[in-house]
């Protein structure tokens, strides 16, 4: 007996044959999954009053996947202005060293005097 949970096997024909069961079961196990949902559902939406209430169900869902991307944005949001703040203070910071070594430097320089030709 073969369990796919537990770790595969040491030999390398049997760790091949785990890797090709996994290969298969994997989707096939996906598949049947999708289709009992899918049957379910339409299981679901035969009945009026149960279609109602799944699709009640479906839109509270999506309204809270809603929110929560909405919550997040907002607080991305809130970090990118951060973030930006904190740069432009970094630039008037760098501006205002530059202009005043920019001072110091041209107070040492003489100006040239033009002349008339």
């Amino acid at each position: 007996m073969n369990d796919l949970a537990e770790p595969m096997e040491r030999t390398s024909t049997g760790s091949s044959r785990s890797l090709v069961e996994r290969a298969v079961l994997v989707p096939a196990g996906a598949v049947l999954l999708a289709a009992e949902e899918i049957i379910g559902v339409a299981a679901a939406l035969t009945d009026a009053e149960r279609a109602g209430r799944e699709l009640l169900h479906f839109e509270e869902r999506g309204a809270r996947a809603r929110t929560h991307v909405e919550r997040l944005l907002h607080d991305q949001r809130g970090r990118v202005a951060d973030q930006l703040d904190q740069r432009i203070e970094q630039a008037r910071h760098h501006l205002t060293v530059l202009a005043a070594r920019s001072k110091g430097i041209s107070s040492k320089i003489r100006p040239e005097v033009p002349t008339n030709t």
